[in-house]
């Protein structure tokens, strides 16, 4: 036997192509990536340390997408104080009940994260680096209320910040 035979007996034993199918599969594809939200700009953090930080406290930034030195910071400490100061009711029911009620915090909180990172960075990206290509398409997620400042992040005329200094662009 030779690989010609054996091919055309792969080929053989494979099913027809329903083009129909395929095209189906193909439009249900384009549909499912058009409503799709938009990329996220939430670049990988970098744990740092400023000044009185001890090593198991570290302050999450998130630097800019362009490596300008430019970061929008996120203090995990200072944000899980201020959420121990809100007040929680935990409704008294089943146990999925109330594993819905936890769920649902964490969902808020986590989106609101989310909002203050991407928000801080589109701000950056908008002021600082509007000449760049791509800055300007950026997809914007639709914003349910007006957006707040960008919390912990340093104004875009600041001094780079974030990483080592190898990682900023310095010797």
């Amino acid at each position: 036997m030779t690989a010609d035979t054996d091919l055309d007996d792969l080929l053989a034993a494979l099913p027809p192509l329903d083009t129909r199918k395929i095209l189906d599969e193909i439009q249900a594809a384009r549909r499912r990536a058009e409503s799709a939200p938009p990329p996220s700009v939430i670049p990988p953090p970098e744990h740092v340390f400023p000044n009185g930080r001890r090593w198991s406290s570290p302050v999450l930034a998130f630097p800019c997408p362009h490596r300008c030195g430019w970061a929008h910071l996120e203090d995990p400490v200072v944000n899980d104080l201020e959420e121990a100061c809100q007040p929680f009711v935990i409704p008294a029911g089943t146990e999925e009940e109330m594993t819905r009620a936890f769920n649902a915090r964490a969902d808020a909180r986590a989106e609101a994260l989310r909002a203050r990172i991407e928000n801080g960075i589109r701000e950056h990206l908008g002021t600082a680096h509007s000449d760049h290509d791509g800055v300007r398409t950026l997809g914007a997620r639709p914003q349910s209320s007006p957006p707040a400042g960008s919390h912990g992040a340093a104004p875009p005329s600041s001094p780079p910040m974030a990483g080592p200094p190898y990682v900023r662009g310095e010797s």
